[in-house]
């Protein structure tokens, strides 16, 4: 056989082909299959390792041949790079000036760069001489030059053509890695990456991303010595493994689910190679995996369940004539006529041919059927009904409701469609706010059951599915409810989680979706008796009472109306009254309200809105009756003009002192968990919280000190914060102390979350100093906090509109700001255990 490379020197051949690389050889990539006879006899052409080889025919068809020849006869030689024992150091330096961040091949083009434009103008004995000085060796990179001239000139005989602009990234690495498929890694803990076949491997310490974190990465040389280390390394992404090597590759499929709006069946699909996850989760259609399955998916999702567009006449017909069956069984109050799922399931069945999977084959095959046969699948109301309505009874229909000792009038209406369809709740307008959302959602017992199905059928289809048939898992919850309490979706939720171990989310149960009779129905009426306003919606209504839009009540003339309040001079405050409006009893709620100058005595239709108006009018009343001492205190304010200079971003001078006073005034007179009720109680709190009045004024300005100059450290860290990788987290942290700092923080933030106000504001400083090294893992935290914080404002949003804000989640608030510590500044230690999980768990209990 003809050498096709004579001028090549013996020795160097043998090297070429057994070196160093070509002891790392995979068998596996070097397998051809089918198709691939032409890259065979292109490989057999090379003197080199069969997998340098390969990556110049893939470089031939990435356009990055130029580049390609010069890494490929630089990884054929020994390294030209220089590392003598008594200087390692100087030539690490020398040397880290070809280094790239992303890639150890980009700086062998780095180093022939140099070396070729020296060589074009040193002479023989000063080009030696720059070489010894950058700790290269001069042979090996003539050697380097000779092996590139030899590959240049066979794969002009080949026919490889050079790329005439310089390669990108993306097109060099892709044609790497067609030869570098066994010698891929996954970063796993600890800087350990977890390879082919099980087996690890750690980035050698001299290259370039030992420190970068790279998520994957391809070597070309694996060595064992203490450790199996990776030399020449790359950062890739996942996708180019795949598309290299889709001949080696292996796919899973999991979580098959209806797709609406591609009308068919997806499935997840991952992909793996040598036992490496290249894609973790990928949608595919589902038809190509299992026709079968996929079939049975689009008759239930689209044809049963109508999760379905199409203008097809039989689709709308058999919708319409399940609706009017429907209508039916609303109107008898009784859900049990129309036949379950199964029953038209094999009707379709019975009638689809077995090859149809998705719409649009269905659709192809439904026109040329209706040419013969038009009503093929056209249900008829006999199909569709199982018996007719019996009568209803009054245990399942009642004609009042219990709200708060007072009996309401329920009425009903059998006219699906129209605005008053299901039962309507008549309500005194004085008795709205005493409305407990929570008892509304149970509606009735005849028709509980329906809508339990209708709630779970609005569930995301991942979580639907578990619970399919629908009717079937409500028969078996439906008599665990009957003791049951509180929210309807809690008590679904506790009985399915305990069927089926899914927990189901607070926020996957969709109230608004239901159809309008199985949502009370609610008219709000005057002293009259006439309707003033009507709405499903209870907050709307709630927000229509307080507007002017509705007649404001007239109350009752009560001891509890008052103005003008200087001293305790009106008895007992209880915490509850009845008096009768409407000509009805409700339930009032004294409190004293803060009127500035003066305090007043208010009624208020619930407890908490009592409780948070009473806590500001003690506060006021206590404030007039030390008027002469708290004068002298906002005079002698420690330090306050300091304070109004660092915190003048915030806060204006004047706001700053009245605050430090009625936060000195919470601190000394207020408790957190009792607040007066009579003359003895106050006058008693009065007299104990002298003494300490001054004390409690200079610990919070001691505290607002320590507030204040780690707020102007941190705005100068934002200052001073330009690199382009931190400018997300500036903008966090910005947004951060803007709710931190929100209006009147001094006197609305707990105290106990107020004195880790310094804490907070240090590991923002801290977290500044950090965001530059880490700015991709600084992103995904910024995320996760993100998330936590959207769901945990929509959850304060919908319990304060149902009034129901409970003490855990405005808790959750400050438990945000230990998870950014936690986070972002480890060192300073959160306060309480804190995670993404626990907070996650912890809000969906709120």
């Amino acid at each position: 056989m003809n050498d096709p490379h004579p001028n090549l020197p013996p020795s160097r051949r043998k090297e070429t082909i057994s070196g160093p690389i070509a002891r790392g050889v995979s068998g596996d990539d070097s397998k051809v299959k089918g198709g691939l006879s032409l890259i065979g006899r292109q490989l057999a052409r090379f003197p080199v390792d069969p997998r340098l080889g390969r990556m110049l025919i893939a470089a031939g068809q990435w356009g990055c041949l130029r580049e390609m020849a010069i890494i490929v006869s630089g990884l054929s030689v020994q390294d030209p790079r220089e590392r003598p024992m008594e200087k390692q150091q100087q030539a690490d330096e020398s040397h880290r000036a070809y280094q790239d961040e992303r890639s150890d091949f980009l700086a062998l083009l780095k180093l022939w760069a140099f070396f070729d434009e020296q060589h074009k103008h040193l002479s023989r004995h000063k080009l030696r001489q720059l070489c010894r000085q950058r700790y290269l060796s001069y042979t090996r990179l003539l050697e380097w030059r000779d092996v590139h001239s030899q590959l240049v000139t066979l794969c002009h005989e080949l026919e490889l053509r050079e790329n005439l602009v310089e390669a990108k990234y993306y097109d060099l690495h892709q044609a790497l890695l067609t030869g570098l498929l066994s010698n891929i890694g996954l970063r796993g803990e600890e800087r350990e990456y977890l390879g082919a076949r099980s087996n690890k491997f750690h980035i050698f310490p001299g290259s370039a991303l030992f420190k970068t974190k790279a998520k994957w990465v391809m070597a070309a040389q694996l060595v064992e010595t203490s450790k199996v280390y990776a030399h020449f390394i790359a950062a890739i992404e996942p996708e180019w493994i795949e598309q290299a090597a889709k001949h080696l590759t292996k796919s899973s499929h999991f979580e098959p689910h209806w797709e609406k709006e591609r009308g068919e069946a997806a499935v997840y699909e991952s992909v793996t190679l040598y036992g490496l996850p290249i894609v973790a989760k990928r949608k595919v259609n589902y038809g190509r995996i299992d026709p079968f399955d996929a079939r049975n998916m689009f008759i239930r999702h689209a044809l049963v369940l109508g999760d379905y567009e199409t203008r097809a006449k039989f689709f709308h017909h058999n919708r319409g004539l399940m609706e009017e069956v429907a209508e039916l069984e609303h109107k008898s109050r009784r859900p049990d006529i129309l036949v379950d799922e199964q029953t038209l399931f094999q009707f379709y069945d019975e009638r689809i041919p077995a090859e149809i999977h998705a719409a649009r084959r269905f659709e192809t095959w439904l026109r040329e059927q209706q040419k013969s046969q038009p009503e093929f699948l056209f249900l008829t109301k006999e199909a569709v009904m199982r018996h007719a309505a019996d009568h209803v009874t009054a245990a399942q229909f009642p004609e009042t409701l219990d709200v708060d000792g007072a009996h309401l009038t329920l009425t009903y209406q059998h006219e699906p469609g129209h605005a008053d369809d299901g039962v309507t709740l008549r309500v005194p307008q004085v008795l709205l706010k005493q409305l407990d959302a929570h008892q509304l959602e149970w509606l009735v017992p005849g028709l509980l059951r329906e809508k339990v199905i209708e709630l779970i059928r609005n569930l995301p289809k991942n979580l639907r599915r578990n619970f399919v048939p629908v009717p079937t898992f409500v028969d078996a919850l439906l008599p665990t409810l009957v003791e049951a309490k509180g929210a309807l979706h809690a008590a679904i939720t506790k009985q399915l989680q305990r069927m089926t171990g899914v927990d189901i989310p607070r926020d996957a149960w969709d109230e608004t979706s239901l159809p309008a009779h199985l949502r009370m129905n609610i008219h709000v009426i005057d002293g009259q008796g006439t309707v003033i306003a009507n709405s499903r919606d209870l907050e709307q209504l709630r927000g229509q009472a307080s507007s002017t839009s509705l007649p404001s009540r007239q109350e009752a003339v009560s001891p509890f109306e008052r103005d003008g309040i200087g001293t305790w001079d009106f008895g007992a405050l209880p915490d509850m009254i009845e008096v009768v409006q409407q000509q009805v009893r409700v339930k009032r709620y004294p409190a004293l309200v803060d009127q500035g100058g003066e305090v007043a005595l208010r009624l208020f239709d619930t407890p908490l809105e009592a409780q948070d108006q009473h806590r500001r009018g003690v506060r006021r009343l206590f404030m007039l009756q030390l008027a002469q001492q708290l004068k002298y205190l906002r005079k002698s304010l420690p330090d306050i003009k300091t304070l109004c200079t660092q915190l003048a971003a915030v806060i204006a001078c004047d706001a700053l002192r009245e605050h430090i006073i009625e936060a000195g005034i919470d601190a000394a007179f207020v408790s957190e968990s009792a607040l007066p009720r009579t003359a003895d109680e106050f006058n008693r709190m009065l007299e104990t919280g002298k003494g300490t009045l001054g004390d409690a004024v200079n610990t919070l300005c001691a505290l607002l000190q320590r507030i204040a100059s780690e707020q102007h450290a941190l705005q100068s860290a934002l200052r001073a914060a330009k690199h382009p990788h931190v400018v997300d987290a500036v903008r966090d942290v910005q947004e951060q102390t803007g709710l931190l700092f929100a209006a009147g923080f001094i006197t609305r933030t707990p105290r106990r979350w107020l004195e880790h106000y310094p804490r907070y504001l240090k590991a923002a400083r801290v977290r500044l100093e950090k965001a530059a090294h880490g700015a991709v893992r600084e992103a995904a935290q910024r995320e996760q906090i993100a998330q936590l914080r959207r769901r945990y404002e929509n959850r304060l949003q919908q319990a304060q509109r149902k009034q129901e804000t409970s003490a855990e989640l405005l808790e959750f608030r400050w438990l945000l700001e230990e998870l950014r510590v936690s986070l972002f500044a480890q060192e300073l230690k959160a306060l309480v255990p804190v995670s993404v999980q626990r907070l996650e768990k912890k809000l969906e209990g709120c």
